[in-house]
């Protein structure tokens, strides 16, 4: 059974990152989903974990199974690309219904979908890894946060991850 706060949440979601030209795959709902719960401190009830390309909640792929299982959301296939997210017409009703509920939260998933727009995947997972380490470890000072961003992700150099965790002190979120 679908938990209506948490649906409308994510469907106002994927269509403010459609609207701001995000690619709106399963990766970009996720990052936008973690900086809505950790960066603009919107409770939205998904537990992340640090995983492959930063974080990620498996409660919020549940979540999204569940709406593409409902027919509220459905996938746009992106040949040669993956596929993109995008709310069926069930799914603008639905949210056209529960929206109201969304009151509270919807500045702030504007914003995060504002600022996310047309950013791609390597640069949304650096970004989240920085929030992620910036909120594991609050008091390490800046040079040891962008190391250890690098110890987790040793794809990513310490520059970009410096640079990573400047640009997310300096969101407006």
């Amino acid at each position: 059974m679908l938990d209506i706060d948490k649906s409308a949440t994510i469907l106002s979601l994927v269509a403010q990152l459609r609207e701001n030209g995000s690619w709106t795959g399963e990766t970009h709902v996720q990052k936008a989903m973690f900086f809505l719960d950790k960066k603009c401190a919107v409770p939205t009830d998904f537990e992340f974990v640090l995983y492959k390309h930063g974080p990620y909640s498996f409660d919020l792929h549940e979540n999204l199974a569940g709406l593409f299982a409902s027919c509220l959301l459905e996938h746009q296939i992106q040949s040669p690309y993956g596929p993109r997210i995008q709310l069926t017409e069930a799914g603008r009703k639905f949210l056209t219904a529960y929206g109201h509920q969304l009151a509270s939260k919807e500045n702030s998933i504007r914003t995060v979908a504002s600022w996310f727009g047309k950013k791609g995947v390597a640069e949304l997972e650096k970004l989240a890894t920085a929030l992620w380490v910036q909120k594991e470890s609050p008091a390490l000072p800046d040079a040891a946060k962008a190391e250890r961003i690098h110890e987790i992700k040793p794809h990513i150099p310490v520059g970009d991850a410096s640079q990573a965790l400047e640009t997310v002190a300096a969101l407006p979120l």
